[in-house]
């Protein structure tokens, strides 16, 4: 009788062990940072801002949803500020970048504020390796002649959504 126990015992613990598992695979999880101030970034190009939001592998299909947040000044003249958010699911090796947001300012040597908040999705079915989520900013302006700007008050977001 004992060892009938014993293994009705193993079968039932290991039962628990793959519905725990299972229930995992199920639980969502997030993450956020903030973005350091970045002062004259290299003009008409992306520069990377702040650092990188990382997940471990899930294992299984996911839905990844980023959102960012930031502003950006310029004092001297009329500039055009972006700021795009990027998913990779391999690692950071290569990223889908979603729609920048765009905030174009008037001419003239007064003080220039953008406000942004850009939001990309990603669903996949099968991640290669872990993944990374990070922000870039962009700006350039008509006259070339910009010299007084910045990137602050930056912030992204993820959430990872298993779809097992």
């Amino acid at each position: 009788m004992g060892a009938l126990a014993n293994a009705v015992d193993d079968q039932l613990e290991a039962a628990q062990t793959e519905n725990r598992q299972a229930r995992e695979l199920l639980i969502p999880y997030a993450d956020t940072i903030a973005l350091p101030q970045v002062r004259n970034p290299t003009r008409a190009t992306y520069n990377d801002w702040g650092g990188l939001i990382t997940f471990p592998n899930p294992g299984g299909p996911v839905l990844i949803m980023a959102w960012g947040s930031g502003n950006a000044t310029n004092d001297d003249a009329g500039s055009q500020f972006r700021m795009r958010i990027g998913i990779s699911t391999d690692g950071g090796s290569s990223y889908a970048w979603g729609s920048p947001a765009v905030d174009q300012s008037g001419g003239g040597a007064s003080t220039r504020r953008a406000g942004f908040s850009p939001i990309h999705m990603l669903s996949t079915s099968d991640p290669a390796a872990g993944i990374t989520v990070r922000a870039q900013n962009y700006w350039t302006d008509s006259s070339n002649t910009a010299t007084d700007l910045s990137f602050d008050n930056g912030r992204i977001i993820a959430l990872v959504i298993p779809q097992g």
